[in-house]
């Protein structure tokens, strides 16, 4: 899908919510619109994070 039937669709979709309808979308359109945003950190990546750092303080590297 291009950029102007993304804009097209999403210009429909925004005026049928404005009158209050559901608007369901087809789920590859609604990610082009940012429907699915990716996690930029999760909480395993903080813990990895926490234990590499709390490693590193015993090996006497900070």
């Amino acid at each position: 899908m291009n950029k102007e039937e993304l804009n097209a669709a999403a210009t429909d979709a925004f005026n049928q919510a404005q009158d209050g309808l559901a608007v369901p979308l087809d789920p590859e359109l609604a990610e082009g619109m940012g429907a699915f945003p990716d996690d930029a950190l999760t909480l395993k990546d903080i813990l990895d994070d926490a234990l590499l750092a709390a490693e590193g303080e015993e090996d006497g590297r900070r």
